[in-house]
């Protein structure tokens, strides 16, 4: 973190703080990436000279508060703010949690065998924070603070479970007090903080607290996990996930697998539909990308709990609902397993299961490399511009994943004997 010498060296003739994460961390001993720092006069000056410093741009935030950013190193970000309120103390005093409300003057990092150094005694922490931190204690530093910014809810529930921290009684009776004021947030800054709680395991004391809250309601408008008998099932659900360590191993990343996770019960109930989930992802701006991979996990989920005795008996069924879809065979396992587990259904669902992902699995691997395209098929079949072009390649690709042509060679004599007779005649 050689930018770091350079804020102090800087910072020498300012007046300049380390607030929030940066301590939090240090003091829990984790990887310190990002800082936050409060300046308290002549900001302009400072990032100006920093960004200059390092070669880099700086980025405005919000200029009116006067927020800037300059990113020193990949995924490593250090953020300009002034104080919130007339100084130090008023600023702390605004902040969401006693964790995140410490400061200690840039002056006075140091630095030993390229390690840099803070000491508590520097630290100025008028809420107890350093406290809290050592006792695992996730505590709100006024009782206002959901009301100053309801997204706290959210980064309440984040901490929580990715910091290992309890919520302090009064600070989650404040929290659930309030949690109409989720509705109040840009839909934006939501998917943000659902990223960062869901980017993780779940902790199964955390998505217990998730569940009763009736947050599952104020956010996506479902209210199956409000029943103690359903909230039970995701709960198991969750155990076989977390024991059996699938977020290491899925090919989705985390926060879709614990998103479907979360879904996968209210549309195997019908409490809400493939189209409705689509609609509420859409909505909190997810990508399409995002969408399409949550949409089609889920639909495959349900289909193959619908036509599972079908699907056990005709390949060519997995191949027109689930093949052409885009998902990931090994995560629906995963994920219906874990569904499964927690409705302790019988070994003979969970074997029709295993059979159709491994279906699944042949003809992906069957269908990869591609052996043909477009411009070959013209070539071959001495055609121009054609829009059967499309439904050959599909029709090829059908019977690649069926078995029924395998490598080049078949698939060229596959064409030149069927369409080639079909264009003579």
């Amino acid at each position: 973190m050689n930018y770091l010498s350079i804020l102090k060296d800087i910072s020498q003739q300012y007046t300049v703080y380390i607030v929030g994460g940066f301590i939090r961390d240090y003091l829990m001993g984790n990887e310190v990436n990002d800082i936050d720092l409060l300046v308290m006069s002549d900001m302009k000056s400072i990032v100006e000279e920093f960004s200059k410093n390092i070669n880099k741009k700086k980025i405005v935030l919000d200029e009116v508060r006067g927020v800037y950013r300059v990113v020193p190193e990949e995924n490593i970000c250090v953020d300009f703010s002034n104080p919130v309120g007339q100084d130090l103390l008023q600023d702390l005093g605004r902040r969401d949690f006693t964790c995140n409300s410490i400061a200690v003057k840039l002056t006075d990092l140091s630095q030993k065998n390229n390690e840099y150094r803070l000491k508590k005694e520097n630290m100025i922490d008028p809420f107890g924070g350093i406290d809290d931190i050592e006792n695992k204690v996730l505590k709100m530093v006024n009782s206002n603070f959901i009301e100053r910014d309801p997204i706290r809810i959210l980064r309440a529930y984040r901490f929580s479970n990715n910091l290992d921290f309890n919520i302090e009684t009064k600070t989650f009776e404040i929290i659930n007090d309030n949690l109409k004021l989720i509705k109040s947030i840009k839909n934006e800054r939501i998917k943000e903080e659902l990223i960062k709680l869901l980017d993780n395991k779940l902790k199964k004391k955390v998505l217990n607290k998730f569940l009763k809250s009736k947050l599952m309601r104020y956010l996506f408008n479902i209210n199956t996990y409000e029943k103690n008998s359903q909230r039970k099932i995701l709960l198991k659900q969750n155990d076989y996930i977390f024991n059996k360590q699938i977020l290491q191993n899925c090919k989705i990343k985390k926060y879709h697998f614990n998103l479907l996770q979360l879904f996968l019960l209210p549309v195997i109930k019908n409490e809400v539909s493939i189209d409705e989930v689509e609609k509420i992802f859409l909505n909190y701006t997810f990508s399409k990308k995002d969408v399409k991979i949550l949409k089609d996990h889920l639909w495959s989920c349900k289909m193959i709990l619908k036509n599972m005795v079908l699907y056990k008996k005709q390949d060519q069924l997995i191949y027109q609902d689930l093949f052409v879809k885009n998902i990931y065979p090994g995560d629906i396992k995963f994920l219906l397993l874990s569904y499964f587990e927690s409705t302790e259904i019988n070994e003979g669902i969970k074997e029709k299961l295993i059979y159709i992902v491994e279906k699944l699995k042949l003809m992906k691997k069957r269908t990869t490399p591609k052996v043909i395209d477009g411009e070959k098929i013209k070539e071959i079949l001495d055609l121009k511009e054609s829009k059967i072009i499309g439904d050959i390649l599909e029709i090829i690709r059908r019977k690649r994943a069926l078995g029924l042509l395998k490598g080049k060679a078949e698939v060229y004599n596959y064409l030149e004997n069927t369409f080639n007779k079909n264009n003579k005649s």
